[in-house]
């Protein structure tokens, strides 16, 4: 079933505009130009911010220990549910690592990426 539009009153008028002001980002390091950034250029504001490598070492530094928050969740969530037994608790410890590792992995793949120019830069 397609969704059917709701008129609206005549006394609501709804408008927006987008304000684009572009800055000139330095690079606190080199002093050099990272280039404008502005809200609607996401692509480039997140390769300019992970060309700093203490912005990208923070990132992942952050990414890693959450990872490890989320890895005991994960462990701690099947204990809850009662699921602590002898024979289970290695497999479950195991794949709560695995699944923390893989998103650390594919997190931590960006900053790196964009670290060892795999993704160019956006003109």
């Amino acid at each position: 079933m397609l969704p059917v539009p709701v008129p609206l009153p005549e006394s609501v008028s709804v408008s927006f505009s987008v304000l684009l002001t572009p800055r000139i980002v330095k690079s606190p390091s080199t002093s050099k130009s990272l280039g404008p950034v502005c809200s609607i250029f996401v692509d480039l504001n997140v390769i300019n911010g992970f060309r700093v490598p203490v912005v990208s070492g923070f990132y992942v530094l952050a990414i890693g220990l959450l990872c490890l928050h989320l890895r005991h969740g994960l462990w701690s969530m099947f204990q809850t549910l009662g699921f602590h037994h002898p024979r289970y608790l290695r497999g479950f410890k195991t794949a709560a690592a695995v699944i923390a590792i893989a998103i650390f992995l594919g997190f931590v793949s960006i900053p790196i990426a964009v670290l060892f120019r795999i993704i160019p830069e956006i003109v």
